[in-house]
C-alpha cells in the first residue's frame, strides 16, 4: 500500500446505494462470508454495498486500489490496520450509504425518515428527559423532523464509542441540532463528546459524533445517483440502526 496523502481532518460522503455496484469480488474473506449469512437478499445488498462504497473512498484517500485495502473490525467499528490515523464510521439505510473519515474517533449515522414510524412512542422508549422535553415543546408537525434529527446524533454517538460499551440510550442526552452531549454521572464525562446534525439529505437525517466540545468543520461530498440494477431496499417503518 502507497503512503497515505497528508492528514485529511473531517470528511462525510453521502452516497445513494444506486452509485455502488454490489460487488462481492471487492471484499475480502471475512466481509464476503458476512456478506453470505445474510438471509434477506436487500439486507445483504445494503451491507455489501456499504463495503465497497466504504473501500472506493478510502481507495482514493490512500492511493491504491480498493480490493488492497486491509479493513478489519474493532468494537464494532472499521478499522485500518496499516492507516491507524484514520477513523472511518459507515451508516446505511434503504437507498442511501453514509461514510466518516476523520482524524479522531467519529461516528456517523444516516436515517430515512419514514411517517410510519411512531416517533413519539420510540423517543418514550429510548429518549433522554432532556430529548422528551424539547420534542415536547415544539408544535406538533416540527416534532417527526427534529426527533430523527436526535435520533441520528444519538446513533452516531453510539458508533463513535463503540458498540462494545452498551450503555443505554437514555443515559444521555444530545442537543438540536448539535453540540455537547450530556451525560448522566456514571457515564462518560460531560463534555467529553458532542455531535452535529446536517439537516435533511434526500429525505435522510444526517449526524455525525467526534470527542470534544469543539465545533470542527466537515467537508460533505455527495455522488451522482446512478440507475438502479439490483433492488436496493425493503420498507422502513423504525429506526434502526445502521
Amino acid at each position: 500500500m502507497k503512503p497515505p496523502s497528508p492528514p485529511l481532518q473531517n470528511a462525510l460522503w453521502v452516497i445513494p446505494a444506486s452509485a455502488v455496484p454490489c460487488d462481492t469480488a471487492l471484499l475480502n474473506a471475512a466481509e464476503r462470508e458476512r456478506a453470505a449469512r445474510y438471509t434477506h437478499e436487500p439486507a445483504r445488498a445494503r451491507y455489501v454495498r456499504g463495503r465497497v462504497a466504504l473501500r472506493r473512498i478510502l481507495a482514493m484517500r490512500l492511493a491504491c486500489r480498493p480490493r488492497d485495502i486491509v479493513l478489519a473490525t474493532r468494537e464494532g467499528r472499521p478499522f485500518l490496520p496499516d492507516a491507524p490515523h484514520l477513523h472511518v464510521s459507515l451508516s446505511h439505510t434503504p437507498g442511501w450509504h453514509a461514510i466518516a473519515i476523520s482524524s479522531r474517533p467519529v461516528g456517523v449515522d444516516i436515517e430515512r425518515m419514514d411517517a410510519d414510524v411512531a416517533c413519539e412512542d420510540v423517543a418514550a422508549a429510548w429518549f433522554h428527559p432532556r430529548e422528551k422535553a424539547f420534542l415536547a415543546g415544539l408544535p406538533a408537525n416540527a416534532r417527526g423532523r427534529a426527533f430523527y434529527a436526535l435520533w441520528a446524533q444519538k446513533e452516531a454517538l453510539a458508533k463513535a464509542l463503540g458498540a462494545g460499551l452498551g450503555f443505554p440510550l437514555d443515559a444521555f442526552a444530545v442537543a438540536h441540532p448539535g453540540g455537547p452531549v450530556h451525560f448522566e454521572p456514571g457515564q462518560h464525562d460531560p463534555g467529553a463528546w458532542s455531535t452535529r446534525g446536517f439537516g435533511t439529505i434526500a429525505g435522510c437525517s444526517l449526524a455525525v459524533a467526534f470527542p470534544g466540545a469543539e465545533r470542527p468543520h466537515w467537508r460533505v461530498d455527495t455522488l451522482p445517483a446512478a440507475p438502479a440494477a439490483e433492488p436496493l431496499g425493503d420498507g422502513h417503518h423504525a429506526p434502526a440502526q445502521g
